[in-house]
């Protein structure tokens, strides 16, 4: 069974319009590049990140503290899944005839988690770690059974 992705469609695009692109007919093959930025994630922070089925199993923040878990969360996803919708093949440099331009070797780290979003993701497990909890509607955090935190 696949996890959800981290961050939506409409999210990445918004995203991509900034540069001036949009997904047109590509959507699908965004999704895909957002599940494996995702997994990027998961597998960093060693936790499934997921809203839970059953009420019972619910850790909840207050609200400021449960959104900003979640939109750090999208914007490490969202952001290495950009670097490599924007250039897939990691081109750091373009020569035509005797022109040459070179790019900024960021431009090539692909799905690579940078140093700023091990930064932001490690300010989002610290905000997940556990501590007092308030009540709260809407999306949360699954606590995994057997596991203790996501």
């Amino acid at each position: 069974m696949s996890l959800p992705v981290l961050a939506d469609l409409d999210q990445f695009e918004a995203r991509l319009l900034r540069e001036h692109q949009g997904l047109g007919d590509r959507r699908a093959g965004a999704l895909s590049l957002l599940a494996h930025a995702s997994t990027f994630v998961r597998g960093f922070t060693g936790r499934s990140w997921v809203e839970p089925a059953d009420p019972q199993q619910l850790l909840q923040f207050p609200a400021a503290t449960h959104d900003l878990i979640w939109d750090l969360l999208a914007v490490c996803t969202i952001e290495p899944a950009a670097r490599v919708w924007t250039n897939p093949t990691g081109v750091i440099q373009r020569t035509t005839g005797p022109f040459s331009y070179r790019y900024s070797d960021a431009v090539a780290d692909g799905l690579r988690i940078t140093a700023d979003e091990r930064t932001m993701l490690a300010r989002v497990m610290s905000l997940a770690s556990p501590g007092p909890t308030s009540r709260r509607a809407g999306r949360s955090i699954q606590l995994v059974a057997g596991l203790g935190w996501p």
